[in-house]
């Protein structure tokens, strides 16, 4: 009984030979046979081991692990400290000892930000698409240490890229350009399909799902423009068309036809554009608290419609749309209404007749044509009459495209 003090005593010289570092000192206390432990086992944090993964010396904890006798809880304590610590290599080394990690989930190895235990669970077959697990620690913690293990292992665990994609999609939407910057840094595809949210699940469903690249037009912040560096392909141009038919910028908008090629713009079955179809069939844009026509946007808007008009786009919608498209443009004002027409009209091969026709075939929108445009009526009657003439005379003749006005009509 009169043992054990000594022996405690012995373990606290040795403990203060680790904690001062001397890796000699106490190689020489190995050798010579000295206790490392106390028999019936110490509480694990009071351990010359964890002493020495909290000293960070590596030789040091190499040593005390060669000499074993180490116990499990001994082991494990070690271990946790070493990752707590980010020291990974005194992890690896203490994993190769036969230290076991205590029972963590992914959510938990994430949040901690323990990345030996978040790599370790990936190889055992986690999915982090499963909850958004690593998209919802990013976009919460926003640290760089995830960013770093993004980019080693996205190769290696693709639902990787998923979840940043995700996270970076998240982070245009709050505005967060920052986290947005390194996001982008790091490799987060801002055209890469994701949920619309960090709670909804992959996979995704193609008719109801976003990117972080059509955030960014919708939302239409030049700084996080800027740092996104978006290089779209042809295709995904084409697709961020229809994010800004909603959200006007011109400049964009005609950045972005210069990368589609004139034959991928018209893109229906119909031969016909779908993002010019969304303009026509627009609702006026209002102040959304004083419900004021918005100018500015309505104008941007037939600016973006003839920017698509001159790169070759048609518009031919299906019969069904035709009602939804007069019924919103009836909502503007008359000159718009002229503009717009006109556009379409005078393009040469935009618009199929019969849906031009379809489109203008309400009085209402001819009265309010007639208030700024008189000629236009004429010229709509005289298209009218060539559709009943071809279409009784000889259908086979009939034409699917509008022709231009012969006359030089200045529009309103």
């Amino acid at each position: 009984m009169k043992a054990r003090p000594a022996i405690h005593d012995d373990l606290k010289a040795l403990q203060r030979l680790v904690q001062a570092g001397k890796l000699f000192a106490v190689q020489d206390w190995i050798k010579a046979g000295k206790p490392l432990r106390l028999p019936d086992g110490n509480q694990p944090k009071t351990s010359a081991l964890y002493a020495a993964v909290e000293t960070g010396f590596h030789s040091l904890v190499e040593e005390l692990l060669r000499a074993g006798g180490w116990s499990a809880p001994e082991l494990s304590a070690a271990l946790e400290l070493a990752r707590e610590r980010r020291r990974f290599d005194l992890a690896e080394l203490l994993g190769q000892r036969g230290a076991r990690p205590k029972p963590m989930d992914f959510e938990t190895s994430c949040d901690k930000l323990d990345l030996f235990m978040m790599e370790q669970q990936l190889r055992a077959g986690t999915n982090p698409n499963d909850g958004n697990v690593f998209a919802q620690v990013l976009d919460s913690k926003k640290a760089r240490p995830l960013l770093g293990f993004f980019r080693q292992f996205r190769a290696e665990f693709p639902a990787l890229e998923d979840q940043a994609a995700l996270a970076l999609a998240a982070a245009v939407k709050n505005r967060q350009v920052r986290w947005v910057a390194l996001l982008a840094w790091a490799g987060a595809d801002p055209f890469r399909p994701v949920p619309n949210s960090l709670d909804e699940t992959f996979p995704v469903d193609p008719d109801d799902c976003t990117t972080a690249a059509r955030e960014a037009a919708w939302i239409n912040n030049p700084e996080i423009l800027k740092v996104l560096h978006l290089k779209p392909t042809p295709a995904q141009a084409l697709d961020l068309l229809s994010s800004l038919s909603y959200r006007h910028d011109a400049k964009f908008f005609q950045h972005l036809l210069a990368i589609i090629p004139r034959d991928l713009i018209n893109d229906t079955p119909r031969a016909s554009s779908k993002v010019l179809e969304s303009l026509v069939g627009q609702y006026p844009h209002r102040n959304f608290i004083t419900n004021v026509p918005d100018e500015k946007a309505n104008a941007e808007n037939l600016q973006c419609l003839e920017l698509l008009l001159n790169a070759g786009a048609r518009w031919n919608p299906p019969p069904e749309d035709h009602r939804s498209a007069r019924r919103n443009l009836l909502g503007h004002d008359p000159r718009y209404i002229v503009q717009l027409l006109r556009l379409l009209l005078y393009t040469p091969d935009a618009a199929n007749l019969e849906s031009f026709l379809e489109l203008c075939h309400s009085q209402t929108l001819k009265a309010k044509i007639a208030t700024v445009d008189a000629p236009l009526i004429q010229e709509l009657q005289a298209l009218r009459k060539t559709r009943r003439a071809v279409s009784g005379g000889d259908a086979s003749a009939n034409t699917e495209k509008a022709p231009v006005a012969v006359a030089d009509t200045p529009s309103a």
